[in-house]
């Protein structure tokens, strides 16, 4: 008995289909896509739009003073500083008076000082011998507190970590010359 119905052959069963492919290749590309967006959102969620944009530009430049360096910058945000007593006091007063690499770098200004919606970014940078830097657990590394000032006053608002390199110019200028720029 014979059959008209013929096994199909390999090449028949197997054929590449972009009609398959694409469809499928946009959809990984969009779902990556979206969580890329999602990811970088809620992990920055404690700052508003506006601190985020400054402080990815701040990043940008700091790890250009960086040079031929590596520069890896680590945020924590501030939820594991939060058992230091007066951190952000303390920090100020290590920017102005005490710290190993004392001052301040400003990053960005808007508004009007006449118009009272003055605003100016600018990073503070803790020594890994600075005395808090083992409250901080810096092992080793400089910590970059990232700063907003505006008419409530000083604000922190994130804190990452970066490598320590001594050749490293960061550039900083005096806390008191760069908070001038908001007065």
């Amino acid at each position: 008995m014979s059959s008209n119905l013929s096994t199909p052959t390999f090449a028949e069963t197997n054929t590449f289909s972009f009609a398959m492919v694409v469809p499928r290749f946009i959809l990984l590309l969009f779902t990556t896509l979206v969580l890329l967006l999602a990811v970088q959102v809620l992990a920055f969620d404690y700052m508003d739009r506006q601190d985020f944009a400054v402080w990815k530009k701040a990043k940008k430049d700091i790890r250009e003073k960086y040079g031929d360096v590596t520069f890896l910058h680590d945020s924590r945000g501030l939820e594991p500083f939060k058992h230091i007593e007066n951190l952000q006091e303390r920090l100020l007063v290590l920017a102005e008076e005490e710290g190993g690499l004392k001052g301040a770098i400003m990053h960005e200004a808007t508004g009007s000082s006449s118009l009272n919606n003055r605003k100016m970014w600018f990073t503070t940078v803790i020594h890994p011998n600075d005395p808090i830097a083992s409250e901080m657990q810096l092992q080793g590394r400089l910590a970059l507190a990232f700063w907003r000032r505006d008419k409530v006053g000083n604000t922190l608002i994130d804190i990452s970590f970066a490598p320590y390199h001594q050749h490293v110019n960061l550039g900083l200028e005096s806390l008191d010359s760069v908070l001038a720029h908001v007065r």
